[in-house]
């Protein structure tokens, strides 16, 4: 028989909660006495693997079971998925985007059409962060193309969101789907790392090669 968490997990990958199967598992305990424990985990819904791991101040014996034989709850520990991770880890967003940025993360398991709103929410603010004139996130999006900070290609694309946040905001027979949301977070990369990453990585090259260049 194979060995299955104590209490459903959801899958990083379909979402679903269900009682994965533990492929194996390692623990350690850390000096400032939290106890961590590495799990490899196979999905009977999606048939994915991927890797958790659980953090808590007390020792436990498997997924979902406290020292004392007890269930945790959510407050007892703290969970992170490893593998597979969905959101791309960004090294140079202002605050706010970041902030909106790691709730998106939060919400994409939950709710894709409160998913779709936030992925306009930050179009709107990257447009306020570049200093974009015009009264419409139509408007602010053009005004970054004319000053070459987008290509005309990505505020196409940027504008089309629109329909997907209004879609996620009101009552409506259609919702976002999982496949749209996906979309959705690909564009929001991609723009987040033209915007903010790539120049970034410019600078840091530009500044590598005139070192070289001196010496």
């Amino acid at each position: 028989m194979p060995k299955l968490t104590n209490t459903p997990t959801q899958c990083p990958e379909c979402f679903q909660h269900t009682r994965m199967e533990i492929l194996t598992q390692a623990s350690s305990i850390h000096g400032n006495g939290f106890h961590v424990t590495w799990f490899i985990l196979f999905c009977p819904k999606c048939t994915n693997v991927h890797i958790l791991t659980h953090q808590t101040e007390g020792i436990y014996e498997s997924l979902g079971t406290a020292s004392d034989g007890s269930n945790l709850v959510d407050s007892d520990f703290i969970q992170e998925v490893i593998y597979p991770q969905k959101f791309r880890r960004f090294e140079h967003l202002p605050l706010d985007i970041k902030r909106i940025y790691s709730q998106m993360e939060s919400v994409l398991p939950v709710d894709t059409n409160v998913f779709a709103v936030m992925a306009g929410k930050i179009l709107e603010v990257i447009c306020r962060d570049r200093k974009a004139k015009g009264e419409s996130l139509h408007k602010q999006l053009e005004n970054l193309v004319n000053r070459n900070e987008i290509p005309e290609s990505i505020a196409k694309v940027a504008d089309k969101l629109r329909i997907f946040r209004n879609t996620g905001a009101h009552i409506s027979d259609n919702d976002v789907t999982r496949q749209d949301a996906e979309i959705i977070l690909r564009f929001c990369e991609t723009i987040l790392e033209y915007i903010y990453e790539v120049p970034a990585m410019l600078k840091a090259l530009e500044k590598s090669a005139d070192e070289l260049y001196e010496l």
